[in-house]
């Protein structure tokens, strides 16, 4: 199973809920035909690059993910035990922010 001290908490969420996209203008990335669709996690930064036909659709689709995000397959969780892992980390930190209010 996911760990804390394994798996970061945006990570984590990305992992379990999906990542969250938003364009972006990318550096030296060209595409010899089609249209390019840059796009990057707002939480994780992972980069996601499909390059899309005159027809819409999808022709290729390239993943950059950063240095720590990936896990070796013996070691990836499923999606259920990432689904526990941050129920537990959302629960730690709801107790955690009710702490000293009265």
């Amino acid at each position: 199973m996911a760990n804390r001290l394994t798996v970061r908490a945006e990570y984590l969420r990305c992992r379990t809920w999906g990542h969250a996209w938003e364009e972006f203008v990318p550096r030296n990335t060209r595409v010899s035909w089609g249209e390019l669709w840059p796009l990057r996690c707002v939480r994780c930064g992972t980069e996601r690059f499909d390059v899309i036909n005159a027809l819409g659709q999808l022709g290729q689709r390239r993943y950059v993910h950063p240095e720590d995000y990936s896990l070796a397959a013996d070691e990836t969780p499923t999606r259920d035990a990432f689904r526990v892992e941050l129920a537990g980390e959302l629960s730690r930190q709801h107790r955690n922010n009710g702490k000293g209010r009265k």
